[in-house]
């Protein structure tokens, strides 16, 4: 499957074969471990029927992998490099204010690990300093709520390098 063939138009993909689909994009959370990343960042809007009318909004740590330095003892397994993953942040506006006291304190411990390398700012230039900042995490796992098999990353500890 090349680049290519996402640009076909429908005849040609229902005339074609299996060879000419896309395979869908594999969900694959960072292993446990310590691994050197290029950092971005994203916020959006997201609607949320519970908020009437209010979007909650939520600032996306986006972490690109360039390689693992260090797995729990035993394991082998390593993130690919360039493998992505993003970590999600509610800050204001969510129908839950746990989410929010979690987003927030969570958002803190990561400014808190930048204003030690960037020095006292805002939140904002912090972010903005530390666009494509190569950093070192430490991830760890956790299940979903509903279902056990599937796994997220967390984030434990995040460092500029």
């Amino acid at each position: 499957m090349t680049n290519e063939n996402l640009n076909l138009d429908i005849d040609s993909l229902l005339d074609g074969t299996l060879d000419d689909l896309a395979d869908a994009p594999e969900f694959k959370p960072f292993p446990i471990g310590a691994h050197r990343i290029v950092m971005s960042w994203e916020t959006k809007q997201l609607d949320d029927k519970k908020l009437q009318g209010k979007k909650n909004t939520i600032v996306t740590l986006k972490m690109k992998a360039l390689e693992t330095v260090e797995t729990p003892a035993g394991s082998e397994e390593v993130c690919s490099p360039g493998q992505e993953e993003n970590i999600g942040f509610f800050l204001v506006h969510h129908s839950s204010p746990k989410a929010m006291e979690i987003g927030q304190g969570a958002f803190k411990e990561i400014m808190k690990s930048l204003a030690g390398h960037y020095g006292a700012k805002s939140n904002r230039e912090l972010m903005a300093d530390s666009e494509g900042a190569e950093a070192l995490v430490t991830t760890g796992l956790r299940a979903d709520k509903t279902d056990k098999a599937k796994k997220y990353t967390t984030l434990e500890k995040l460092v500029i390098v």
